[in-house]
């Protein structure tokens, strides 16, 4: 698994920055993974707590923060195959399998995404799945990143959010160790 320092430098990279021009990835209070506030909504709740990771902007060597924003390229979080798509509020989600984890099972979840994969493609950590999709009303366009664990096969034809949300959080891991 990878670092949230680590998959900074992915972003940095398949954007067309060196790695030193990313120092790592913002999180304010409610996109870290846990967290209870709306973000994008200050003062706001959320009904259940962040199942993930949502990544809006990284600060550079600078120490200036870079935006992500609409048509930044998104890395894979793992490698894997690609099990599902299905609809979110901004874009697409995007279920990757993972394969060769020792210690499990696991499916990263890259959500808000207009996609460049389909159902049983292979990818490789690091590889371009799509691009961020655009914003919503007062949701900005960013990447939502989720990391769950499983046990039994799952039904991949019908997974989506409605589903996601009725599992037990217990289900959901930090995507960054």
């Amino acid at each position: 698994m990878l670092t949230l320092d680590q998959y900074a430098v992915l972003l940095a990279g398949l954007n067309g920055k060196s790695g030193k021009d990313i120092k790592n990835i913002i999180l304010l209070p409610g996109m870290d993974f846990r967290g209870r506030e709306k973000w994008w909504a200050r003062g706001e709740w959320r009904c259940r707590p962040h199942e993930g990771v949502d990544v809006v902007c990284c600060e550079d060597d600078a120490g200036e923060e870079q935006f992500l924003g609409e048509g930044t390229k998104v890395p894979c979080l793992l490698s894997g195959e690609i099990v599902a798509l299905c609809d979110d509020f901004l874009g697409k989600s995007v279920f990757v399998r993972g394969e060769g984890y020792s210690f499990g099972d696991f499916v990263a979840v890259h959500a808000h995404i207009l996609t460049k994969v389909r159902p049983g493609d292979r990818v490789v950590t690091g590889e371009e799945i799509g691009v961020i999709a655009p914003a919503n009303g007062t949701v900005p366009a960013h990447l939502h990143l989720s990391l769950f664990r499983f046990s039994t096969e799952l039904p991949w034809g019908d997974i989506d959010w409605q589903y996601l949300n009725s599992c037990d959080l217990s289900i959901f891991l930090n995507p960054f160790v």
